[in-house]
């Protein structure tokens, strides 16, 4: 979706209306209803490295030029495209920052329709949100901000955006869950869950790490894994680096 039209409108009834926000939570993008208070859907376009950079790139000149200087956590394939290059696309930028409500959020908002707007290739309206915010209990994600920070895995920089890498064990459970679901699995999340343990292990002196700890931090993200799927991902990871990345 672009920026809208320039045609004027003549009454309210052709406006979209925006939704209320829910659990004291701001959603980006504003989640919007047509005339028949239908949601408004947003088409995905397959974003690579070089246009995902360069969007990121217009949202931080906008927020520089605000005066803003935000940092978001990234989970999924803007990390797997972006930082560690073993996707060639992805869809969007999903991210979470540490408070359910910032005065940052609304400039964060503008900043993503002004890049929209600049791109020479569709972004579609949901290129850069906070959905997986919803999942995300507020607790354990200021803890995951916190972490984040320390963990300093840059996936974009430029005066007035920063957009690091949430942390790597979190990552991995996340994606351990959805390799359960034989409907919701992709293509690319036994790949996704092999690369984000080997970071993990590559800031533990390649040791792998030990299951029981793995399930414990799980259970704090309120995620639940299986031995089975855990397994496979530990399969794949040896036969790729010739030793376990899980210790069972």
């Amino acid at each position: 979706m672009g920026c809208g039209s320039s045609k004027e409108l003549r009454d309210n009834t052709d406006q979209p209306r925006i939704s209320a926000p829910q659990g004291g939570l701001e959603l980006i993008p504003v989640p919007r209803r047509d005339e028949r208070g239908i949601p408004i859907t947003h088409q995905h376009y397959d974003l690579d490295r070089v246009h995902l950079r360069r969007a990121l790139h217009y949202a931080a000149e906008y927020l520089h030029d605000q005066g803003a200087n935000v940092e978001i956590i990234t989970v999924g394939g803007a990390v797997n495209t972006i930082l560690l290059q073993t996707r060639s696309t992805t869809h969007d930028v999903d991210f979470f920052v540490s408070q359910d409500r910032s005065p940052q959020m609304r400039l964060l908002e503008q900043a993503s329709r002004v890049a929209e707007a600049k791109a020479s290739l569709p972004l579609g309206g949901n290129w850069l949100n906070n959905a997986t915010t919803l999942y995300i209990p507020s607790r354990i994600r200021q803890e995951l901000a916190q972490e984040a920070v320390e963990q300093n895995d840059v996936v974009f920089q430029a005066p007035g955006l920063t957009v690091l890498a949430a942390p790597w064990l979190y990552a991995l459970c996340t994606k351990i869950d959805r390799l359960g679901d034989r409907q919701k699995r992709r293509r690319y999340d036994q790949a996704d869950a092999v690369a984000y343990l080997r970071r993990y292990t590559s800031r533990h002196r390649r040791q792998p790490v030990v299951y029981q700890n793995l399930t414990k931090a799980a259970a704090h993200y309120r995620i639940a894994l299986t031995v089975e799927i855990c397994q496979e991902i530990n399969r794949e990871y040896e036969a790729q680096f010739g030793q376990p990345g899980i210790r069972f």
